[in-house]
């Protein structure tokens, strides 16, 4: 079959406009795809690890004031358990916030940040075994290994963000 000389540029520039148009839509796609996963998995990551930053300054901060505040042992006992306590009550649950994030939406996790989940799944884990610290199975590694995926995690996600 042989084309018609007026019939071949139409049909190649339809041919061309076709493939632009879908190239386009896969571009939207994948696009709207990213920001849907900012939207549901990394914007509540990071208020939630924001949360925690600012829940671990000010109880540093509460603690050193307390001890230096209060003399007595007992006075700084109740002092702290009165108004640190919260606050770490307030971290743990960004942590478990954090973790039914991981699980609600797995698929939204970019490859390039599944070293640091699985980190702080690890680190999870750990402090699981080791009930918070407060058996004999604790070992600094146990114990460290989500403070310092919690960091990293951080440190990538929050300081990345506030970048651009």
């Amino acid at each position: 079959m042989v084309l018609n000389s007026s019939i071949a540029p139409a049909l190649i520039s339809g041919v061309v406009a076709a493939a632009v148009a879908l190239a386009g839509q896969f571009y939207f796609f994948e696009r709207n795809r990213k920001e849907e996963s900012r939207r549901k998995l990394y914007g509540p990551l990071i208020y939630n690890l924001l949360l925690m930053r600012v829940l671990t300054s000010n109880r540093e901060n509460l603690s050193e004031e307390i001890k230096t505040t209060w003399r007595d042992p007992e006075l700084r006992l109740k002092e702290m358990s009165k108004h640190i306590n919260p606050l770490v009550g307030q971290w743990i649950a960004c942590k478990e916030n954090i973790e039914k994030l991981l699980e609600e939406f797995p698929g939204y996790i970019d490859p390039k940040d599944l070293r640091l989940v699985e980190k702080f799944l690890d680190g999870c884990v750990k402090r699981s075994i080791t009930e918070n610290g407060q058996n004999w199975y604790a070992n600094e590694e146990r114990i460290d290994q989500l403070m310092k995926a919690i960091k990293a995690l951080q440190d990538k996600l929050v300081l990345h963000d506030q970048k651009s």
